[in-house]
């Protein structure tokens, strides 16, 4: 019990921490572009009481999703993830100031934070600096409007390249949005063309697959460890939902323990998810413990406490009840 304390208490301090970064971050990013753009003073002093109101939304977003569990990445591995994510996009757009030439790269910027926290976050975060590039930069309406344009679809593409094998569809679509939108939104604004909308509409899409290809796979990995580690958080002894189970009833804490520990040992044997299989026989009968019966197996208690998605399928598949056994291990719990 105090291991489990100590993990609580880490995982609270861990992520004031990391919110404590994204303040810092932001402040810095909307007073060094105010400086580049030679802002003083009262315009300063509004720009930062600005991006103190983002600050609130985006905090309120975050909470709205803990509180509503679902956000799978609310832990500090997915909070570390998004400081890093945001960061890099604060220092792309301050370097891409130096680069008059190519829009900011909102499309992969959006992607990226929506693949590290979530759609909802990535889009907050982009209508964000959308409002400060605006408002720093006096941007026109058209300008507006295509960057705005470039975050409502980094949001819904983040979504497809949640599939692995669509990141090629994904680099396509990217390159022919950046093109197609700066052609357009640019020849709009004045209604004449040249090479040059062209070329940079070509650029953006550059640094927008860039930026989305390199950073990927980091992000992938992250997801993997996240897995990971989050199936062996829920097989400990310590965990929460497992003592609140076992002061609820000894047998069936009992039960499930001997339950996990059989599917574990047949799925190592038949070279299946192990981890899955035994999560799977710890928590099949959680339905019991929820207040509503018309909710098993246990969909409500596993979303609020951060099972993965392939566990959640598995409990709801127990007995086949209503669905299907739709993996190996799933049917290997229920026998």
């Amino acid at each position: 019990e105090v291991t489990n304390m100590s993990k609580v208490d880490c995982y609270v301090l861990k992520k004031e921490k990391l919110l404590f970064i994204i303040v810092m971050v932001s402040f810095t990013y909307v007073i060094s572009l105010g400086f580049l753009n030679r802002l003083f003073g009262d315009q300063i002093l509004i720009i930062a009481l600005l991006n103190l109101l983002f600050l609130v939304v985006l905090f309120m977003s975050i909470q709205l999703e803990r509180i509503t569990n679902l956000n799978k990445f609310n832990n500090t591995r997915g909070y570390g993830r998004f400081v890093i994510i945001f960061s890099l996009s604060c220092l792309v757009l301050l370097i891409t100031y130096f680069i008059p030439v190519i829009t900011a790269p909102l499309l992969g910027i959006t992607i990226l934070i929506s693949l590290s926290f979530s759609p909802t976050i990535g889009m907050t975060c982009g209508i964000y600096f959308v409002m400060v590039q605006a408002l720093i930069l006096n941007y026109t309406t058209t300008t507006v409007i295509e960057l705005l344009f470039f975050v409502v679809c980094g949001a819904l593409l983040s979504l497809l390249l949640q599939k692995k094998h669509y990141i090629l569809n994904v680099d396509i679509m990217i390159f022919m949005l950046s093109i197609s939108a700066e052609i357009l939104f640019q020849y709009f604004a004045s209604f004449q063309g040249d090479l040059q909308m062209i070329l940079s509409g070509m650029i953006l899409g550059v640094v927008n697959i860039v930026l989305v290809t390199v950073c990927f796979p980091f992000i992938t990995k992250s997801d993997e460890l996240y897995y990971e580690n989050t199936l062996d958080y829920l097989l400990d002894i310590h965990f929460p939902l497992i003592q609140d189970l076992r002061s609820c009833s000894e047998p069936l804490f009992i039960h499930g323990i001997q339950v996990s520990k059989a599917a574990g040992t047949c799925a190592n044997k038949l070279h299946l998810n192990v981890k899955l299989a035994a999560a799977g026989g710890l928590y099949y009968r959680l339905g019991l413990f929820e207040e509503k019966k018309g909710n098993y197996p246990g969909e409500i208690l596993g979303m609020k406490n951060q099972f993965p998605s392939d566990l959640l399928q598995l409990i709801g598949e127990y007995k086949g009840e209503k669905q299907p056994f739709s993996t190996p291990e799933s049917a290997l719990v229920d026998i």
